[in-house]
């Protein structure tokens, strides 16, 4: 996958399959210490069947990075905890993105936390005019402990879902845990 340390990232219409981080985070991207004035904008991509020792199989975002997820599909990546993305501190916005069959001991699809007093804003929206995308969402992720989303923070965490599909637990379509 992608190892970005102290530096920017966009990925634009790009594709992170099959890779394996063996001894860390993150299979498919891992980003840590992105600058305080950066934004990742991660659009029209798909992030897939990668898988990482700890956690984040498909992305790990460390140390107060804001993120935007922009029609862009996190599907089939395992882990510990965050099978599709693990999240650490900044902000996170998901505009027509999906999370399928994703797998992790803990959250399935995303993991967000904190450990740090700071305000963390999570705005998942999935009904933009234009979309191209009927499914996004969190769909079909699995784990032993919260199937689709967990936040662990203190205070100060703004989380804002508009339109999104969480799937169904009794229908066989949702995410289970």
């Amino acid at each position: 996958g992608v190892y970005v340390l102290a530096g920017t990232f966009d990925s634009d219409g790009s594709t992170f399959s099959n890779n394996v981080a063996e001894s860390g985070d993150g299979g498919g991207v891992y980003l840590e210490d992105i600058a305080d004035t950066e934004v990742v904008d991660i659009a029209w991509s798909s992030i897939s069947d990668n898988t990482s020792y700890n956690g984040g199989g498909g992305i790990t975002v460390q140390n107060r990075a804001d993120v935007v997820l922009d029609n862009t599909s996190i599907s089939g990546n395992s882990r510990f905890a965050g099978g599709g993305l693990i999240h650490r501190a900044g902000s996170l916005e998901m505009d027509d993105a999906v999370f399928r069959g994703n797998y992790a001991f803990i959250a399935g699809g995303l993991y967000a936390y904190d450990d740090a007093d700071g305000h963390d804003d999570y705005v998942f929206s999935c009904t933009s005019s234009g979309s191209a995308r009927a499914d996004a969402g969190f769909l079909e992720n699995d784990a032993s402990v919260i199937g689709a989303a967990y936040f662990d923070f203190g205070d100060d965490v703004y989380v804002d879902v508009d339109g999104c599909d969480f799937g169904s637990f009794w229908d066989g379509d949702g995410n289970t845990d």
